[in-house]
């Protein structure tokens, strides 16, 4: 029983690590952007994605109390070997977050909100805009 608990104490010790192992991103967003129905303000903001739950991303501007969780999907395919950067889809210069693409790592998508599909329901016409993010 000892030996037991003794190497559940190590198996703990050497995944906890992993479990808090975080990335983190700071991106200076010129413009106000939406993200899942929300409009936040423009500024530097951090990006966090913590280990435990890949798919959930924490945002906290940076010399303001906002912050906000998002969750994510993992795009498929190769990694991303260009500088970190965020997409956003523009419809009527209204700013959406789209994606996060950090250098050597796999790309995320952001799912659109109920606003962002009733532009695409109505057939508005759109485009791509990118910001190069700093990692950190």
């Amino acid at each position: 029983m000892k030996k037991t608990m003794l190497s559940l104490f190590a198996a703990v010790l050497l995944a906890a690590p992993m479990i808090c192992a975080q990335s983190q991103s700071r991106i200076e967003i010129p413009f106000p952007f939406t993200v899942d129905n929300t409009e936040h303000p423009a500024g530097v903001w951090v990006v966090t994605q913590k280990g435990a739950n890949p798919g959930l991303l924490s945002f906290a501007r940076q010399g303001g109390s906002e912050t906000f969780f998002a969750s994510t999907l993992p795009a498929a395919g190769e990694q991303n070997s260009d500088p970190a950067r965020v997409m956003f889809n523009v419809y009527e210069g209204r700013y959406f977050l789209s994606e996060l693409w950090r250098t050597g790592k796999a790309g995320i998508y952001f799912a659109p909100g109920k606003q962002e599909r009733a532009l695409l329901a109505a057939r508005r016409q759109g485009e791509k805009m990118s910001v190069i993010a700093g990692s950190k």
